[in-house]
């Protein structure tokens, strides 16, 4: 009996000990996603207010000025509207670089979103602009990892827009969501270069493959496509190509 009861408290402190040790694990996740949330938030405190919130204009006025002391690789901010995603844009010539290091260029597994680079020299100039971020997870939405739910129509058809604003842009351009899809890295979703007849085919056959419809009927004179891309919980991409309004 004394042996079974040592057997018995054995068990319960290794237990106890695995339940202490998952939830450290677990509140240092949390407090490391919270103070990444944190560097974004105050960003868009010291930087970013809305021009005419009164007037039911949310447009946003963005002191560039200022992004540019925090980080002069900062070249746009992207809001998609009744979603988390609403960040600062870099462009980048080490595609490495800032898939492990935030805004402010320190260490952080959640990375900062960032253009292809590919796209370096005139990134707005291309007609698919390629912007990259991390998926963290099923039990968060920071960074992009909230794309994955463009994956069913309902969400889509309710977060369809999506605004990004740059510095040399009066206004903030505004582009409509026509394609969710699963691809790998080397998928032509991420194709940038096109002859002259090869642009329609290639918007026509990424709509083809949507696995949501995004009223493709409505695409006429398409002058850039803008691809927002993350990784999914396997090996694929999830790509969201957006059509300038």
């Amino acid at each position: 009996m004394k042996l079974k009861m040592k057997i018995y408290d054995i068990v319960l402190i290794i237990f106890i000990l695995l339940f202490i040790a998952a939830g450290s694990v677990i509140y240092k996740d949390y407090k490391k996603m919270y103070d990444a949330k944190k560097v974004y938030d105050e960003i868009k405190e010291q930087c970013v207010s809305d021009k005419n919130k009164a007037a039911g204009n949310n447009e946003k006025n963005i002191n560039w000025d200022k992004l540019y002391k925090i980080n002069p690789d900062i070249v746009a901010w992207i809001e998609i509207p009744g979603t988390v995603i609403d960040y600062p844009v870099v462009r980048t010539q080490d595609y490495d670089f800032y898939l492990s290091h935030d805004i402010h260029k320190k260490y952080s597994k959640y990375g900062t979103l960032f253009i292809d680079q590919r796209l370096y020299k005139k990134p707005f100039k291309s007609k698919n602009l390629v912007i990259y971020g991390h998926n963290m997870g099923r039990y968060t939405d920071i960074m992009f990892s909230s794309l994955m739910q463009y994956e069913k129509q309902t969400y889509c058809d309710k977060h369809k827009y999506v605004h990004l604003y740059v510095k040399d842009m009066e206004k903030e351009q505004t582009y409509r969501i026509i394609s969710v899809m699963e691809v790998s890295s080397s998928s032509d979703a991420y194709k940038i270069d096109f002859h002259k007849d090869e642009y329609a085919d290639w918007i026509q056959g990424i709509t083809e493959k949507s696995i949501v419809d995004g009223g493709q009927d409505s695409i006429n004179n398409v002058n850039q496509i803008l691809t927002l891309s993350t990784c999914t919980y396997g090996r694929s991409r999830l790509v969201v190509h957006c059509v300038r309004e």
